[in-house]
C-alpha cells in the first residue's frame, strides 16, 4: 500500500477514533447523570464532530489522490509495454499486443492514440486488419501512405488517412 493511501485511511481511523471517543465521552456523562440530552448532543457536535469530520475528509482526499497517482502510473507502465511491443516487432496486431498484456483490444487502442498524442509513437495502424507498424520518425513519409503509396488526406493533429486502404498514419514533429 503506498504512503498516501495509508495516510488517508489512517485520517479517515482518526477522524472516525476521535468522534465516536467524544460521543461516548459525553453519552457517559449524560448516563450517569451529570449532563441533559442537551449538553450531551452539544458537547459531540462541538468536540467530536469539527474534528472527526475534517480528519475523514482530508484522509479521503489524501487517498483518492494516491489512488489516482497509482492508476496513472499503471497507464503509463501499460503504454510503455504497448510501445516497446510494436518497436521491437515492428510490426504486430492488436489483438496479439492484447493477449500479451492481458488487456482489450479497445484498451490497446486506446494507449496507441496515448501515445500519438504523447507524440512518443510514429506509425501506422491498419485498423481493417489491426496490424500496427512501426517506423522510425525519419523513415516515415510524410505525403504518401507507407502501405500503398497513395497521396495521404490529413485526419486530425499529426494524423493522415489513407483514402485507399484506409490507413491511419501517426506523424510525430
Amino acid at each position: 500500500m503506498s504512503s498516501g493511501k495509508t495516510l488517508g485511511t489512517g485520517l479517515i481511523v482518526a477522524g472516525a477514533v476521535w468522534l465516536v471517543g467524544w460521543t461516548v465521552f459525553f453519552l457517559i456523562g449524560h448516563a450517569v447523570g451529570r449532563l441533559d440530552v442537551a449538553a450531551t448532543i452539544f458537547g459531540a457536535l462541538v468536540f467530536g464532530l469539527p474534528v472527526g469530520a475534517g480528519l475523514g475528509i482530508a484522509g479521503a482526499v489524501v487517498r483518492a489522490r494516491a489512488l489516482r497517482r497509482v492508476a496513472d502510473v499503471e497507464d503509463v507502465q501499460f503504454e510503455s509495454r504497448v510501445l516497446s511491443m510494436i518497436e521491437t516487432a515492428g510490426s504486430t496486431t492488436v489483438p496479439e499486443i492484447a493477449a500479451e498484456l492481458g488487456a482489450s483490444t479497445q484498451e490497446v487502442r486506446e494507449a496507441l492514440y496515448d501515445l500519438v498524442a504523447k507524440k512518443l509513437f510514429t506509425g501506422y495502424v491498419n485498423w481493417d486488419a489491426q496490424r500496427v507498424y512501426s517506423v522510425v520518425a525519419g523513415e516515415m513519409p510524410t505525403d504518401r501512405c507507407p502501405n500503398c503509396g497513395a497521396k495521404l488526406e490529413l485526419g486530425g493533429k499529426d494524423t493522415a488517412v489513407c483514402p485507399y486502404c484506409k490507413n491511419e498514419i501517426f506523424l510525430t514533429h
